[in-house]
């Protein structure tokens, strides 16, 4: 019930987005942006898709939302009072409707204002050689700021407040809270005289409290994985732990050369000992200077950090490199044939005889006679 005025508001967002993909809609609201001397020479032109799952596009779609409100909201007027198409005009009105109420307005200024703090950890977080520890560590410290908005809420609602009362001002919006009720069921019902105390406690605090809540769950809750691969990192682990390097050992014992926690132990000793001096700063830059043949087990155990997964960015980049393993004609294969053109496509390295490849072919039983006597 706490989260209905941003659900809400998102789903808004996303029938306006909508509601302009076709191409006479569009137009209309091109004219608007040229109308405007403010957006006439801006590079956005078009609402993007607000997507759930990826808070990069979340913000873009926000901000380009607010960035071009003032040619949205002309043009849904323009359409609801000169179009003749009824299905268009009504809906152009109830578009229109929804963008001018005070819960639409705040809580699009209340999305805007968190996720500009995650923008750049979520931008960090599709790069290609991100790691789980650096992503934790940023989280932490997104968290650290989203805490310190918890705390001075009152002071920072008060500059989004001042925003929506400036543009509710110029569109004749009315900020009023709804109706309070003894008994409510469907909505929060906070007794307060304020409308800012009002959005405030029931939109904007809640909201940073669900956000937190992603960030624990999706980053944090992985801190114990790690806090036990910091015995390989002397600058983030000052003093050596013996019991905490144990710990690390007894998982993974069963795929490292060597079983025995003796020697693990004496081996990080000695891995430590070898790039104290030396700034390593996650898994990727110790691989580039462990020796493998002197130091297997740690050389392994980075492997395994490294590959560690930070999110479903190299997934998805994944899937769209499946064009080039096959195409729009071929794109149903076996399981087999696939495995074997990505490992082509991997391995370029690995020379191919050509005579080779037809001689297997040849060999297989097949009930199509591909040899011809002339």
């Amino acid at each position: 019930m706490q989260y209905n005025s941003i659900r809400n508001c998102l789903g808004t967002l996303e029938s306006i987005h909508t509601f302009f993909i076709y191409p006479k809609r569009q137009n209309a609201l091109q004219d608007a942006i040229n109308e405007d001397e403010t957006l006439r020479e801006s590079r956005l032109k078009k609402l993007k898709k607000f997507c759930k799952t990826r808070w990069v596009e979340q913000h873009e779609s926000v901000a380009t939302y607010l960035h071009l409100q003032p040619a949205v909201i002309r043009a849904l007027d323009v359409i609801s009072t000169t179009w003749k198409d009824p299905t268009t005009s009504s809906g152009a009105f109830q578009l229109l409707s929804a963008i001018k109420t005070a819960n639409f307005q705040i809580s699009m200024h209340i999305l805007s204002s968190v996720h500009s703090l995650t923008l750049s950890l979520s931008r960090v977080l599709q790069s290609e050689n991100q790691d789980l520890g650096e992503a934790i560590e940023l989280a932490d410290a997104a968290k650290q700021v989203l805490l310190e908005r918890r705390e001075n809420a009152e002071k920072d609602f008060r500059g989004i407040f001042k925003t929506v009362s400036e543009i509710s001002a110029k569109y004749d919006i009315e900020l009023r809270k709804p109706r309070l009720a003894s008994k409510q069921t469907q909505r929060s019902n906070v007794q307060t005289d304020s409308v800012q105390d009002y959005f405030r406690i029931t939109i904007y605090i809640p909201y940073i409290d669900l956000f937190l809540t992603h960030i624990q769950d999706r980053f944090l809750n992985h801190r114990k994985i790690l806090s036990n691969f910091a015995c390989l990192f002397p600058n983030k682990m000052k003093n050596f732990n013996e019991e905490s390097c144990a710990q690390l050992f007894e998982p993974y014992s069963s795929i490292l050369r060597d079983d025995s926690r003796d020697i693990w132990v004496d081996e990080v000793k000695l891995w430590r000992q070898r790039i104290a001096g030396k700034n390593v700063k996650n898994s990727l830059e110790a691989l580039d200077v462990c020796n493998g043949d002197a130091f297997p087990n740690v050389h392994q155990m980075l492997r395994i950090l490294a590959v560690l997964p930070v999110t479903t960015a190299t997934n998805e980049r994944s899937f769209s490199t499946l064009r080039r393993l096959k195409t729009y004609l071929r794109s149903t294969m076996s399981e087999d044939r696939l495995n074997g053109l990505a490992s082509l496509n991997i391995h370029r390295d690995v020379e191919v005889d050509p005579q080779r490849v037809l001689e297997k072919f040849f060999s297989t039983p097949r009930r199509v006679n591909l040899l011809y006597n002339h």
